[in-house]
């Protein structure tokens, strides 16, 4: 025993005492559905920081477009009332007021074909009156043929001539066919828009004294 009764502890040895190690928690398991949604917001950040740098002015200027290929948007023109007066209205045409056989027929709910007859002297006021430009001698307007065009043919558009039998000659020789000629109508055109309607004009004098319209009206 020590000096002072204190006891004497040095032959036991001393004890290191570890602290207890504290549980790591948990790791938190991510969800497929968060992945989505930071993904979402990501794409979204990015989409508006690349319109507000290439965006501009989404403004678009006015284009001109050609007639031809005006008819073919799938547009529709007002086809309910198909008188001569209503037709006027909305497409601009001034019919000569001697003009013969109007005639209508529709082709879908975007086109409508038109035909009259008229004397040559009411052509000028038909071209002046319905603001058309002047038409073009050999100029086809029209790619089409409308059954307006068979009830009223020109000699292009006929069927072609029944041959024609003549005698036979001095000679003993029987009966030669021959076939008449055929007349080629000149056609003069002009083409041009009127508001929401693309308008396509034919004239062809049928005969002396009488010029057909033929008129192939267009929802643009």
């Amino acid at each position: 025993m020590a000096r002072g009764g204190a006891p004497d502890r040095s032959g036991e040895g001393s004890r290191r005492v570890t602290p207890r190690a504290t549980p790591a928690a948990p790791a938190r398991r991510v969800r497929p559905r968060d992945v989505i949604v930071v993904a979402l917001l990501v794409a979204g950040l990015l989409a508006g920081t690349l319109l507000v740098i290439f965006g501009g002015d989404t403004s678009t200027d006015p284009t001109t477009t050609d007639p031809a290929e005006a008819g073919a948007q799938g547009g529709t023109l007002p086809l309910d009332d198909l008188s001569l007066e209503a037709v006027e209205g909305w497409s601009g045409l001034r019919v000569p007021d001697g003009a013969e056989g109007f005639l209508t027929a529709r082709v879908g709910e975007g086109q409508l074909d038109v035909t009259f007859t008229m004397s040559p002297e009411d052509e000028a006021s038909f071209i002046e009156g319905s603001g058309l430009p002047e038409p073009e001698p050999g100029q086809r307007k029209i790619l089409h043929t409308s059954p307006l065009w068979k009830l009223n043919p020109g000699a292009e558009d006929a069927e072609p001539p029944e041959p024609q039998e003549e005698a036979g000659g001095t000679d003993g020789a029987g009966p030669t066919t021959t076939a008449p000629p055929v007349t080629t109508l000149e056609i003069r055109g002009a083409a041009d828009r009127h508001g929401d309607v693309v308008r396509a004009v034919e004239l062809v004098e049928e005969e002396p004294g009488t010029i057909r319209a033929r008129i192939v009206l267009t929802a643009a």
